[in-house]
């Protein structure tokens, strides 16, 4: 059997890293709106409730898929590697730690859990948090909660570095050669722009969910639709770094 040359070997490592970047912007795109239509029960007042549905597990697995490929990622230049390094432990955090159940939550075929309205978690465990928590108590909703803040903000900052890597092609596009490999169909400003929109949504949505904590709006599923659309935002902007990605190395091989 002819063993594969050099070249397919990195085609297959190139396909797979692009692989597992256009998964990360689907989960993104849709962990808020398939959670929510896994639950199959009344309207979920923050993404993270659906640990104490039936969508927990695809919840978790989620975050899980990010931790495993954000631990591997290192971005372009040292603002990308220790931004990603920070999500990927802020995304293992949020599956670690749940958040605080509803009242309409029931643990185990147990008694349904008191609420806490005032965010934090005062369960004993019955059933309810897993038994490696018990030395975190009332704490544990706490510890999703920033968990969860410094995970976005992290998604921001990633956008901010979109925009500041494709302004940096700027300089070099003015010195291509005719010799050069073309310029991919999605062009600089293009993403630019696409950036630009999601990093404004992105901050719309965080702007409104602090004006939430800070009980300046209110809304039974305010942090959910902040949550459904900075994802979402995010996982456009991810997906519109990777498909450049993939364009520009395609036309790449083809120029050689």
């Amino acid at each position: 059997m002819d063993k594969p040359n050099a070249a397919d070997q990195d085609e297959n490592v190139v396909f797979s890293y692009l692989w597992l970047r256009f998964l990360i912007g689907l989960v993104a795109i849709f962990l808020a709106g398939l959670v929510q239509g896994i639950a199959g029960e009344p309207l979920l007042p923050t993404v993270s409730h659906s640990y104490w549905t039936g969508a927990r597990d695809f919840f978790v697995g989620s975050l899980y898929i990010i931790f495993a490929f954000l631990v591997a990622y290192n971005g372009r230049g040292p603002v990308d590697f220790w931004t990603t390094k920070v999500a990927c432990l802020t995304s293992f955090g949020v599956a670690f730690f749940p958040t605080c159940p509803l009242p309409t939550h029931r643990c185990s075929g147990g008694p349904p859990p008191p609420s806490c309205p005032s965010g934090a978690c005062p369960l004993p465990n019955e059933g309810c948090l897993p038994g490696y928590l018990d030395w975190l108590g009332q704490h544990v909703s706490t510890a999703h909660t920033v968990c969860a803040v410094v995970l976005l903000l992290c998604l921001v900052v990633l956008v901010v570095n979109f925009i500041r890597h494709a302004l940096g092609k700027l300089p070099a596009m003015t010195l291509r050669k005719p010799t050069d490999a073309p310029v991919p169909f999605i062009t600089v400003w293009c993403r630019v722009g696409i950036y630009a929109a999601c990093l404004v949504a992105m901050v719309i949505s965080l702007g409104i969910g602090a004006a939430y904590a800070l009980c300046w709006v209110s809304g039974d599923r305010v942090i959910y639709w902040v949550e459904f659309w900075a994802l979402l935002a995010f996982g456009i902007a991810w997906l519109t770094a990777g498909s450049y990605r993939y364009v520009e190395t395609q036309l790449a091989t083809l120029h050689q």
